[in-house]
């Protein structure tokens, strides 16, 4: 018996939301800013998301700017802005990640963020990827409340991490 695969959509705006919708996604990752990799994207967005997939199956990007995943204390206190105005529009689901400047996981800032975002699951985004060690990180993910992890295997693809990524499961 195979189990079925679910399939999220990495989402920038309500069009492509409903093009993935459509395409039969099972998930959709809402974010803005393509070209920034990915950041927060506005109450309006959600809300439009909302209209046309359950809030359930919607995952929210919570982060300030592209760039590095370092983030100083302004951007961090944007975060738990982030998180927290999400909870008021209803988001059931936030994916973020910090690290420091020594290639580490944040342990106490993904903490606080997986605690302030309570009872949301939290998922650790692609900030996972640019650690020194995916094997701590993926301890000190476990530690800080992380329901899953989006990765590609500290490589450029998945099919070129794949083998770290079956690594990190067993």
């Amino acid at each position: 018996m195979s189990k079925k695969v679910l399939l999220e959509i990495c989402t920038f705006n309500a069009t492509d939301v409903a093009l993935a919708v459509n395409a039969g996604a099972d998930r959709i990752e809402l974010c803005a800013s393509y070209v920034e990799g990915g950041i927060t994207p506005s109450a309006g967005a959600i809300t439009e998301a909302f209209k046309l997939i359950d809030s359930n199956q919607i995952v929210v990007m919570i982060r300030p700017r592209g760039g590095d995943f370092i983030y100083d204390d302004y951007e961090f206190e944007m975060m738990k802005a982030d998180i927290l105005h999400c909870k008021t529009l209803g988001v059931k689901h936030v994916i973020f990640g910090i690290i420091n400047q020594y290639g580490e996981l944040d342990a106490a800032r993904n903490a606080e963020l997986v605690t302030l975002a309570a009872p949301m699951p939290c998922t650790l985004q692609r900030a996972f990827d640019m650690t020194k060690n995916a094997f701590d990180a993926l301890e000190t993910a476990i530690a800080c409340g992380f329901r899953r992890i989006l990765t590609s295997g500290q490589a450029a693809s998945v099919l070129q991490g794949k083998l770290l990524v079956k690594e990190l499961i067993q």
